[in-house]
């Protein structure tokens, strides 16, 4: 608060630095931040431990949506029996931009790739996402306090399933979030199907 009092005096004064000091490098430090959501999916289905990862990244408004959001889809995932592996979290693209609030808009062009795991059928998925998020100071550090989807759409798998075996797709120009046949081979993708 004390802070938030300091810079929106120096705003009146018209000497408020352009980024306060502590988002300098939010440019470099937000996948950091960020990235620890995709942990949720290998955490406990526990209401206040889910909440309380949320809160490592969220604040306010934000927190409590996150929270309603991802608590539904591991709930939904658990009931339908699918578990998700998240194995490449990429980010392709972060600008950054002062708010008049002292906020700090960040926007990303990211993509996530793992193995969902449906009943005992597993296959690679990746999904790219672009979105603008709010990131400001709170007592624990720099949260997320706002998000503004811009899009989500799956992504072609690289590697598909063919009569002759594995072959490649046509590649987007950024590959971002592609999972390399080394992790597809951890994870169990590329074993030969065994004949009924």
């Amino acid at each position: 608060m004390l802070r938030t009092l300091f810079f929106g005096l120096l705003t009146a004064c018209g000497a408020a630095p352009e980024n306060p000091p502590i988002f300098a490098d939010l440019k470099t430090t937000f996948p950091d931040l960020h990235r620890q959501v995709y942990g949720i999916y290998d955490a406990p289905l526990v209401r206040h431990g889910l909440h309380d990862e949320l809160s490592e990244v969220y604040a306010g408004e934000a927190l409590t949506q996150a929270y309603v959001e991802h608590w539904t889809t591991r709930t939904k995932m658990a009931e339908e029996d699918t578990s998700v592996n998240i194995l490449e979290v990429s980010y392709a693209q972060i600008a950054t931009r002062s708010r008049p609030d002292l906020a700090i808009d960040v926007e990303v062009d990211w993509s996530v790739g793992g193995v969902v795991t449906h009943r005992a059928h597993s296959h690679p998925r990746v999904n790219r996402y672009q979105a603008v998020f709010t990131v400001a100071q709170t007592q624990e550090g720099p949260r997320i306090v706002d998000t503004r989807l811009q899009s989500a759409e799956r992504v072609r798998d690289m590697l598909s399933r063919a009569s002759k075996g594995w072959i490649l797709d046509q590649l987007p120009e950024n590959a971002a979030g592609f999972l390399s046949p080394l992790d597809l081979l951890e994870a169990g993708m590329l074993q030969e199907e065994e004949a009924p």
